[in-house]
């Protein structure tokens, strides 16, 4: 049986995945059919468009097949990443418009290929999983098309934690454009076909061509990282370790994912300005100021920037989870305080220390998860969008208020940037308004809510489920991540130094920040 069916309907080609019993998983011969197949489309003057889907009910594409994988030797990862490098570069260089329709689950490179089509319709049950985590294998490609679609926020979490998204929040997020019943899935896929294929050809194919070459400089350089990253992994023999558990638990009945557990935090230890303490292989940190909001100073940075280090070199450490003491707030971030008395060569320093300390949260190799227990305000926000996943309730509140304190903001903005776009983001700043956590959650800030007093064993439930990652895997992933955002992070950084010297030489933070505390005292005092 042939791995791939090709169709025509008028001028819409219509390919479909053929491996149901594997659920239309890709082997090497179904990736090169597939390179040939549309290598020939695009070449034929009588297809206008093509319709991607898969055979059965079950799935569009489960990915990789798993079996051909487990069998890779330690030096076949450049042999393999070559094959893979030539099928991505077949579907997301095609010159005509692809409509996928996402009949099941698609997950691995089957979520890959979906979110290389320019029209994703879906199934309800359909179902969007970056699974290679759980196989061992760093999702570099994956990361690099889900950063560009939803943004790095959504996108960390997805690959570090392998969870399916549902159609309906796929369609919410925008990487399903519709939802139709799987008796009229296939037909409303060539009705946007034949809609496309309608549009004036050459206003079509040029736009087409813009949109393929912006994305193929970004897409080379994920294939390029991706062959080293995969071979890096592979050389350690994880992910074949990792697809023969996966394979074993397949065959037996897999047990299903663990049921929600109980606290059980031992061996406290305490430091001047956070507590430390540990759940098995979870580290957990909390903030400690809870008499100014948890709110921190130098001394307090220093501090959390040296057991970061620690923490990252104990081996005994799988995940952290950082919350601040009491329930009022994560952090209120900066101490104004501290900063009320700066001048400009100390605001220069103040940046410094930022950079050391969140430089340190971003070098972590290990999954870092924000518990959010209240308000998250400036650059807690910032620290709470650094860490890989956040948790919290309906009472959470998050924001960048700086300039309401007089403090010109670089950092927080390109954060925001890089996870809810542009637009969102300059009204957050200029306005400095703080959402609510129904607003976090809907734009993909907060990964999860919960009630108020279940937030800190739904971390550690999620800690736990990530600390039980092959290592090497996570550790790729997170560096990758870390590495295509290098330069902004630099960046913005270095404008702060600037923007924060040339604000503070002005005497406007202070005079604001001296209003500020001196309105806040009167209030505590009424």
């Amino acid at each position: 049986m042939s791995g791939l069916v090709v169709e025509r309907d008028g001028n819409i080609a219509i390919l479909a995945l053929n491996r149901p019993a594997a659920l239309n998983a890709l082997d090497t011969a179904t990736r090169l059919a597939v390179c040939s197949a549309l290598e020939r489309l695009a070449a034929d003057r009588e297809v206008a468009a093509v319709v991607l889907t898969g055979t059965g009910e079950r799935a569009f594409c489960a990915g990789q097949d798993v079996r051909e994988s487990e069998a890779l030797g330690r030096d076949d990862g450049p042999r393999w990443m070559d094959s893979w490098n030539r099928y991505f570069t077949a579907v997301s260089s095609f010159p005509k418009p692809l409509v996928h329709a996402v009949n099941g689950v698609a997950a691995g490179a089957g979520f890959e290929t979906a979110l290389m089509g320019d029209v994703r319709v879906a199934v309800p049950h359909a179902r969007f999983i970056m699974a290679e985590i759980d196989i061992g294998l760093p999702a570099i490609v994956g990361g690099f098309l889900l950063k560009t679609q939803l943004g790095l926020s959504r996108a960390t979490e997805m690959v570090l934690s392998g969870r399916a998204m549902p159609a309906e929040e796929a369609r919410h997020a925008g990487i399903v454009h519709d939802i139709v019943a799987p008796a009229d899935l296939l037909a409303h896929a060539k009705a946007r076909a034949h809609a496309l294929a309608a549009k004036p050809p050459i206003a079509l194919a040029l736009t087409l061509r813009q949109f393929r070459e912006q994305f193929r400089r970004g897409l080379g350089e994920a294939e390029a990282a991706a062959s080293v990253y995969q071979s890096e992994a592979i050389a350690t023999g994880e992910p074949q370790q990792a697809m023969a558990r996966f394979l074993a638990r397949k065959r037996g009945g897999s047990e299903g994912p663990p049921g929600p557990s109980h606290i059980r935090i031992k061996e406290h230890r305490m430091g001047k300005f956070i507590k430390l303490a540990q759940d098995g292989g979870v580290a957990v940190v909390t903030l400690n100021r809870p008499e100014v909001m948890n709110a921190w100073h130098s001394a307090m940075r220093v501090e959390i920037t040296e057991e970061m280090r620690k923490l990252n070199a104990d081996p005994a450490v799988k995940a952290i989870v950082m919350t601040g003491a009491g329930d009022r707030a994560f952090s209120a971030g900066q101490d104004l305080n501290e900063t009320q008395k700066f001048d400009a060569k100390r605001a220069a320093e103040w940046i410094e220390e930022w950079r050391r300390m969140y430089g340190m949260i971003r070098a972590l190799d290990k999954p870092l998860i924000a518990a959010l227990n209240g308000v998250a305000a400036g650059s807690a926000f910032q620290v709470a969008l650094l860490a890989d996943v956040r948790v919290g309730h309906s009472g959470v509140r998050m924001g960048q208020p700086e300039i309401n304190s007089g403090i010109a903001s670089t950092l927080g903005p390109w954060l925001m940037r890089e996870m809810i776009g542009l637009s969102r983001t300059i009204e957050l700043t200029l306005s400095g308004r703080m959402m609510d956590a129904a607003e976090c959650h809907a734009i993909g800030l907060i990964h999860k809510l919960v009630p108020k007093d279940q937030v800190m064993a739904a971390a550690l439930d999620m800690a736990r489920d990530l600390a039980a990652k092959p290592p090497v895997a996570m550790r790729l992933d997170k560096r990758r991540f870390r590495e295509v955002t290098e330069a902004g992070f630099n960046d913005a950084l270095d404008s702060g130094i600037r923007i924060q010297k040339e604000s503070y030489a002005s005497g406007e933070p202070q005079r604001v920040m001296e209003k500020f505390l001196a309105e806040r005292g009167k209030r505590k005092s009424a």
